[in-house]
């Protein structure tokens, strides 16, 4: 029986461990995907071993915009 751990700074006890047992995780796939991958505690633990995490929508990003200029057009590499 696993004992409740921390994954920085993520508690897992409780239901997580259940989880984690259910889905034949330890605390070292656990602690990789959280810590090495990215993944969210709740994703983490609740894909199964081998499984891939299912894909998320992607951040909006920021334009650059030049404040006096207006928007930066980057056209290749600046040396």
């Amino acid at each position: 029986m696993l004992k409740p751990f921390y994954v920085d700074g993520h508690p897992f006890d409780g239901e997580m461990l259940e989880q984690m047992k259910k889905n034949g995780l330890s605390k070292a796939n656990v602690q990789y995907r959280i810590h090495y991958q990215k993944w969210t505690p709740e994703e983490a633990v609740s894909t199964k071993k081998g499984e891939k995490r299912p894909p998320r929508a992607p951040k909006p990003r920021m334009p650059l915009v030049n404040p006096t200029n207006g928007p930066v057009n980057i056209q290749g590499p600046c040396y």
